[in-house]
């Protein structure tokens, strides 16, 4: 019987190795199906999602949708919420550009405008304390990044292999999340390849007045199998 401990335990830790493997490939297939579904049609041409570009021609509206301004840049979180957007009110004639809390604003995707709550006489009594939050709403932290940095970013993979450069970035069609980053793969033999890669599985580092966008070794090869296809 204690002669056969030896080979009990050199079978158990073999299965214990054969299904680490097994949900290790798992979740690399996790994410190439997530690849696969999201770049299944073109997608500048999918519509459930619309590009940055496009956002960024939003109009700013106060509560009696009186026009006020134009918006400037998107605030995002890591997981590519919207935290806060930077405008410039040429209607009030303000100084400076200023930062309005997200969470605040209403989107209508027909009419490609942000609403604010309040009227024009409540938004020039709150501009002192607008001008009070635009450090710490404008700052570059990893939760804090600003989309017009992210545009033409180079993309890295952790080990240091650069991939290529962030082409575009995908919002949900009623103007909530960023959903994808497009990345312009251009490595070794793999040159002007797109692949939209979920914005919430990317790193974002800030760099200066810019960003580098990083990858998970793991999902860098994913994503170069699948423009390699």
């Amino acid at each position: 019987m204690f002669k056969k401990a030896p080979f009990l335990l050199v079978i158990a830790f073999g299965l214990i190795a054969i299904m680490m493997q097994q949900s290790y490939g798992q979740a690399t297939t996790a994410f190439q199906q997530t690849l696969t579904e999201m770049n299944r049609m073109k997608p500048f041409q999918n519509p459930i999602w619309q590009r940055s570009a496009d956002v960024m021609k939003s109009r700013i509206l106060d509560r009696k949708n009186k026009t006020m301004g134009d918006l400037k840049d998107i605030i995002l979180t890591g997981d590519g919420k919207m935290s806060s957007l930077k405008v410039e009110l040429s209607r009030m004639q303000f100084e400076t550009d200023i930062f309005l809390n997200a969470q605040e604003l209403k989107f209508i995707s027909n009419d490609r405008a942000f609403v604010m709550q309040y009227d024009e006489a409540e938004i020039k009594d709150l501009y002192p304390q607008l001008l009070a939050d635009i450090e710490t709403a404008g700052g570059a932290t990893s939760d804090s990044i600003s989309l017009d940095s992210l545009q033409n970013a180079d993309v890295r993979a952790e080990d240091g292999r650069n991939l290529g450069k962030v082409e575009e970035v995908l919002f949900a069609r009623n103007g909530g999340d960023a959903a994808a980053i497009m990345i312009r793969v251009r490595y070794k033999t793999i040159s002007g390849q797109s692949v939209a890669v979920p914005f919430s599985s990317l790193k974002y580092q800030p760099d200066g007045t810019t960003f580098k966008v990083v990858v998970p070794n793991d999902q860098a090869d994913d994503i170069l199998k699948f423009a390699d296809r």
